[in-house]
């Protein structure tokens, strides 16, 4: 399902240390962006969980750029 490959990945992604992780839902135009990695007992996780539809989305990697998930949408 997609909920349990988007846990899985971010899982991995968390522990190869990638700072930021987005999964898109193209049919309800949200993006989550889940971000500010953790080390936790037993893993590594991110903290922050956000979703984002309307808004401008900021982007941790590339602080001078802005864009709201419909212009995220239409790069996909």
């Amino acid at each position: 399902t997609p909920v349990k490959w988007s846990f899985d990945k971010r899982r991995i992604y968390a522990c190869a240390g990638v700072s930021e992780y987005w999964v898109f839902d193209l049919e309800r135009n949200k993006l989550r962006v889940f971000c500010d990695l953790a080390d936790f007992e037993e893993s590594v996780d991110y903290q922050s969980d956000t979703v984002w539809q309307d808004d401008t989305i900021p982007i941790q990697a590339f602080p001078k750029v802005i864009l709201s998930a419909i212009e995220m949408k239409r790069l996909i």
